[in-house]
């Protein structure tokens, strides 16, 4: 009886352990389809009028609102969170360098499809204030900042720009995670009045959290969104 007894525990012990490598199969599986099928981009677009914008412009420089996290599953999200925290020195770096190149490639894309005389300027806020949609949701106090840049440059129109990294989902034990660039543009005229707005979320691109060069990819997708939609905004 005892004999039976130890083969009944051993049954009962390996089974618990098959149930449980079921289940990660079964999660990991998702997580593979869920980050497979997440791979074309998001264009969301809302004309609020169309005018002429080919007048003296001020472009600010891109807001970087922080940087949207996971939180489940608790443990592998723990992981890559971590991860990218070792690494913010390295990630840091490659987003100023990124963002020198996205404001200056923007500025001369714009110039060019709108015919525009062009300036840029950079709009001071603490980074813990920024969000996606500050300029969308722009009180009448950050309009009339606005206001006062363009009478600066003596420019017509004033175009704003957020963005920020979301990461919507976490693989299993946090090895990789799927992120994307998200971007609210926002175009003024001189009194503080929308032309356009648009908010752009491109596809997501999945990489160790570490990854330096998917994280900079996601600066150039933004950049690719942003000429996308000046280009069907002229059209």
């Amino acid at each position: 009886m005892e004999y039976f007894s130890v083969i009944k525990n051993m049954y009962f012990y390996f089974g618990e352990i098959m149930k449980k490598i079921i289940t990660l199969m079964f999660f990991f599986v998702i997580g593979f389809v869920f980050f497979s099928c997440a791979t074309k981009p998001d264009y969301i677009g809302k004309m609020i009028e169309k005018e002429s914008l080919g007048k003296d412009t001020v472009i600010l420089g891109i807001l970087m609102a922080p940087r949207i996290l996971q939180i489940f599953p608790l443990i592998d999200a723990g992981i890559y969170n971590s991860s990218i925290k070792n690494a913010e020195a390295e990630l840091t770096e490659v987003e100023n360098r990124k963002l020198q190149t996205v404001n200056k490639e923007f500025s001369e894309r714009y110039s060019g499809v709108f015919n525009a005389n062009v300036v840029t300027s950079n709009y001071n806020i603490k980074q813990d204030e920024i969000r996606i949609n500050y300029f969308a949701e722009a009180s009448q106090s950050t309009k009339g900042q606005l206001i006062t840049l363009c009478e600066e440059n003596r420019a017509d129109i004033i175009v704003t720009i957020v963005g920020q990294v979301e990461c919507t989902g976490v693989g299993i034990f946090g090895i990789k995670g799927a992120n994307r660039m998200n971007i609210y543009i926002c175009i003024f005229d001189n009194k503080g009045k929308v032309l356009a707005q648009s908010k752009l979320n491109t596809q997501r691109r999945i990489s160790m959290a570490k990854d330096a060069t998917v994280y900079g990819l996601l600066f150039e997708d933004g950049l690719t969104s942003l000429i996308r939609f000046i280009q069907e905004l002229a059209s």
